[in-house]
């Protein structure tokens, strides 16, 4: 993910460029882009049905 961090989908929740989401077996992550770094926002259980409140700076 560093070296191609926008391989991720957009976050359907979310209508940002900046967001981005990555499945990962029963796990999802949502982060982050800001400039060159990747910023891990929430890591959660992808059976949720709701996404957990994000925090954004």
């Amino acid at each position: 993910m560093p070296n191609n961090p926008e391989i991720g989908q957009k976050c359907p929740e979310h209508n940002r460029e900046d967001l981005r989401q990555r499945l990962y077996k029963k796990y999802r992550m949502i982060y982050q882009l800001v400039g060159d770094e990747v910023r891990i926002l929430q890591i959660f259980h992808a059976r949720r049905e709701k996404l957990p409140e994000l925090r954004i700076e």
